[in-house]
């Protein structure tokens, strides 16, 4: 890591084109933002990620890096080591990303960008946040917002969490979650928006079952459009 502006941590120009070029390398579905590890996924008959499971009801998913080597280092150094001081580069490349993809998101996803997205963080169990005493879905949706000058809207909550996540597969993690969230509507007297999409910040996608369940909650209270936008998504090689 290279410092950026003043008491700023950052990341230097070369240091974001390697990171791009892995990423590229990488190759990840402009779908559903898993990495197949070529960089078409076209020429391997498609994408073999959460497209084959099923992404609704999320209109797409954006991860900015693959969740192995340094990537999956730092978002873990987050949550169990209190980093807090990586948000900040991780921003950095996830605005990136965002500002490479949206110029065709309303032709491959079919979504409005402006106004501009809501940015929504995946909200922690009760219990979990106790323990870890932050939500690391808040903090990069926050400094997400200091970027790209998009409003945070921390409207989701969760109820205490069955089982964790972690290590389950793709039918436990989706009973997991059922009935999970709930939206604060008080929070938002004018309802959700129908003309403008909500970008589900979190920082990891493996299953999608996390983010799907989000997104059918605030469905349910009227929102139309709804994608998630992560740190890091799953490898076709790792995936489990």
């Amino acid at each position: 890591m290279i410092p950026g502006p003043r008491n700023e941590p950052g990341l230097c120009g070369q240091c974001l084109k390697e990171i791009f070029d892995r990423r590229a390398q990488a190759g990840p579905c402009p779908r559903c933002g898993y990495f197949m590890g070529v960089s078409d996924t076209g020429g391997t008959g498609g994408c073999k990620g959460l497209c084959l499971t099923g992404l609704e009801p999320l209109n797409g998913v954006i991860a900015a890096a693959p969740y192995d080597g340094r990537f999956r280092e730092w978002i873990q150094s987050v949550k169990y080591s209190g980093a807090k001081a990586l948000v900040k580069p991780m921003a950095q490349i996830m605005t990136g990303v965002w500002q490479e993809r949206v110029k065709t998101l309303p032709h491959d996803w079919d979504v409005p960008i402006k106004p501009g997205p809501w940015l929504v963080p995946a909200p922690l169990s009760p219990e979990k946040y106790k323990t870890r005493g932050f939500n690391q879905s808040l903090i990069l949706a926050d400094a997400l917002s200091q970027r790209l000058k998009y409003p945070v809207k921390d409207i989701l909550s969760r109820n205490d969490q069955k089982e964790n996540q972690a290590g389950l597969n793709q039918d436990r993690r989706r009973q997991n979650v059922q009935d999970a969230f709930r939206t604060r509507m008080d929070q938002i007297p004018g309802g959700l928006p129908k003309d403008r999409l909500i970008l589900l910040v979190d920082d990891i996608i493996t299953t999608g079952e996390t983010l799907k369940a989000c997104a059918e909650t605030l469905k349910r209270e009227g929102a139309v459009y709804i994608a998630g936008f992560v740190w890091a998504g799953g490898v076709f090689s790792n995936a489990n």
